[in-house]
């Protein structure tokens, strides 16, 4: 992994479905433009969430995470 490597970033759109201290629970159903055959419910560190933008409770669009591309490759999303 070189130097540039660590500040690539992934947007990911779901639903936020919980958080704790430390980490956010997100139900992947898009990477970047790509939708997944099966959503994907995964914890992210907050230490590698760049930004959270939520929708409104009964909002039926997603919500969007924007992360590393490392935790992206580690949860198995790129």
């Amino acid at each position: 992994m070189t130097r540039l490597d660590k500040d690539l970033i992934i947007t990911l759109q779901g639903f936020a479905h919980g958080e704790s201290a430390k980490a956010i629970l997100f139900e992947v159903h898009k990477v970047g433009e790509e939708h997944l055959a099966d959503p994907k419910k995964e914890w992210f560190p907050f230490s590698q969430t760049k930004r959270i933008v939520r929708q409104p409770k009964n909002s039926q669009e997603y919500d969007t995470l924007v992360v590393s591309e490392w935790i992206a490759k580690q949860k198995g999303l790129v």
